[in-house]
């Protein structure tokens, strides 16, 4: 008998992706836990990497066989959108690469806190010729506060600034 050519081709891998929570503030997305599944076509266990993407940047990898990742806080900027994530497995020697269908993750700003001091405190009518407002903005999340305050008395526009370059505005009259 004669000798027949084999050929063997990698098996064809389908990966599955859940979020929990599909909502996170910025700062605290460690608190995400991102799962993701490769199953193949037949039988056999992939090995190897799936990465995971927020609308394609890296957000966190799974090395198979574990399921789960979470991403680093600060991660994922505060978006008015929301986020495609994705897992993509990388395939190996025997299993193709797949990627998931995109699930939402919504990533809100986070909670800033803004105290406000007046000096002098106290004016007489007439005599408002100099008041100081200092201002200071702080978030338990990382990173720096940024946009502008603005000092107003009623719908009046006293004065405003903007938190990253100053901490205080004078309005005068």
């Amino acid at each position: 008998s004669s000798a027949q050519n084999l050929a063997v081709t990698k098996a064809t891998t389908t990966t599955t992706l859940s979020l929990s929570p599909s909502a996170v503030t910025f700062g605290d997305e460690s608190a995400l836990v991102v799962t993701a599944t490769v199953g193949p076509e037949f039988a056999g266990s992939p090995t190897g990497t799936i990465d995971v993407t927020a609308s394609g940047s890296p957000l966190c990898s799974i090395v198979l066989p574990a399921t789960t990742c979470s991403p680093a806080n600060s991660a994922v900027p505060a978006s008015g959108t929301a986020y495609a994530v994705s897992a993509n497995y990388l395939g190996d020697a025997n299993f193709s690469a797949s990627t998931s269908s995109p699930k939402e993750l919504t990533v809100s700003p986070g909670n800033t806190t803004t105290t406000l001091t007046v000096a002098p405190s106290t004016v007489v009518y007439g005599n408002e010729s100099t008041v100081t407002f200092t201002s200071t903005v702080s978030s338990s999340q990382p990173g720096s506060p940024t946009g502008t305050i603005t000092v107003a008395a009623g719908s009046t526009t006293l004065c405003s600034f903007n938190v990253a370059s100053a901490s205080s505005c004078t309005t005068s009259d």
